[in-house]
């Protein structure tokens, strides 16, 4: 163990990479530039969360809502779905994943309702090339 910091408070000799001391636990200076790049991480996290504040709580209830639909639970499922809607409005998975409980409950309205805002929601092709095939598969039952 090499030591390369010596304490300007009690003269303990430290190994180079503490941040306080051993002998009386005075904190040593950090160097500038740990600062500043801790200082600039801080300001990206809030910047996130100003930019989507539920976010972690909209996933928690789809994540909530995709073990209850594996389960079968539809009701609770689409209350889950629904909660993360009500979180995030242009949230598109919890509207598709909220279809397919509705499709499975057999309430072809609904699914269909939450299939067409899963379309205008979703940026990818391939979903929403599945989700319309959902829909007139629905529609001509």
């Amino acid at each position: 163990m090499l030591f390369r910091k010596k304490c300007s408070n009690c003269g303990a000799k430290n190994p180079k990479d503490v941040t306080a001391c051993a002998g009386c636990g005075a904190p040593f200076e950090l160097k500038q530039m740990a600062v500043q790049k801790t200082i600039k991480n801080y300001g990206e996290v809030l910047h996130e969360k100003t930019m989507h504040p539920n976010i972690m709580d909209t996933d928690a209830c789809n994540t909530r809502g995709n073990r209850y639909l594996e389960q079968r639970q539809l009701g609770r499922a689409i209350e889950e779905f629904g909660e993360a809607i009500r979180l995030d409005p242009k949230y598109a998975v919890a509207y598709g994943n909220r279809a397919m409980a509705y499709k499975l409950q057999g309430n072809k309205i609904r699914a269909i309702a939450d299939f067409e805002k899963f379309i205008a929601l979703t940026p990818d092709p391939r979903l929403i090339q599945i989700a319309k095939q959902q829909v007139e598969e629905l529609a001509t039952k």
